[in-house]
Order: C-alpha cells, then structure tokens, then sequence
C-alpha cells in the first residue's frame, strides 16, 4: 500500500527459456500446472556431437564393443558390452588365431584315426541324367552323403502359356488338356 492507502500492484513477466542444449527437449507445462514455464528433458543419448535414439544400439570401430541408449528412472545413459573372448592360456603361441576381436586357440589335429570311426565312404561317380523338356537338373544328397543328379519339373510360373486355338478345330475334334508331363500341354 502506498502512503495515501492506494494499493500497488506489481507484475513481471517471466521469460521461459525454450531453446534447450543437444540431446534435449523443451517440455511445456501441463495444463492447470502452477509452473509458468516448461523444462529442458533429455530427449536422446549424445556420444561426442551424434544423438542416439532410445533403444538404439551401435559398434565402436573395431567391432568389439556394442554400445546401446537406454532409459532408466528418466535418465539416459548408455550401456556397452564388450565381446567376450575364450581363455587361451594354454594355447602355445603357434597355434593361436585372431578372429574378429578375440584369440583363439587351433585345436590339435591328430595323427591317427580314432579305430571307432568307420573309414569315410567313396562316392560313386554320378552320372548325369538327360532331362526332359520343362525339367531342370536339381543336386540330392542320399544317406552317405552323397551327390546324386536327378530331374525335376521346373515350376509351372516358367513354362510356357498353353495356346488353344478353338477356331482352327476340324468338326469332330475336341481340344484335351495333358498335365501328364511338367508343363500342360493342349492335345486334339
């Protein structure tokens, strides 16, 4: 109040600040909140100046780590999980291979044959089969893991349309359609 009893009323305008900083966004108030302004919430994960959305998952550069933007309690964070690599302490040195991102160690090649392996069967040679028309060579394997040729109709979206000419019928003859074979065929 002022000295003559008059009542001042003072009011400042609240400026929001809505421009929020990589990797976040400007989230207005609800309705009926006691808030004039919104707030910055984190929107992604940010690695170096990239943004990663939720859920998100990605490699480091040599392929050993992956990398993932998840969420927990509102908070962004992001999880790695490196390769994990067998233990090859034992493994002389000459026989030790690098894969990807591990070392493993070359298994041992034994010198004699195990007497409860039966000696591997020889295949016979195959010969090849002479194919119809409309039929396609397709290799099988038998028991003995084997190659065999056999013939096998192609499928019926490569064969070719079957044509029928009514008009061009004699009296007394009728057109029959033959699906005996690979392909339908139109026979008087």
């Amino acid at each position: 109040m002022s000295e003559s009893g008059n009542v001042i009323v003072s009011a400042e305008k609240e400026i929001c600040e809505d421009q929020c900083k990589l990797g976040f966004k400007y989230l207005s108030p609800t309705l009926g909140s006691d808030k004039c302004c919104g707030e910055c919430i984190q929107s992604h994960c940010k690695v170096e100046n990239e943004l990663k959305e939720l859920g998100a998952s990605w490699k480091s550069p040599d392929n050993c780590t992956t990398f993932r933007c998840e969420m927990k309690d509102d908070q962004f964070y992001i999880v790695a999980e490196q390769e994990s690599c067998p233990n090859i302490d034992d493994c002389p040195k000459d026989r030790r291979y690098t894969k990807g991102c591990c070392v493993f160690c070359q298994p041992e090649i034994s010198e004699q044959i195990p007497e409860e392996l039966e000696p591997l069967q020889e295949c016979p040679e195959t010969p090849l089969p002479k194919c119809g028309e409309n039929q396609v060579k397709k290799i099988e394997y038998d028991s003995n893991n084997c190659t065999k040729i056999i013939c096998e109709c192609k499928p019926a979206s490569d064969c070719p349309p079957l044509e029928v000419f009514p008009s061009e019928l004699l009296p007394g003859f009728k057109v029959i359609k033959d699906t005996s074979g690979c392909c339908p065929v139109a026979r008087l």
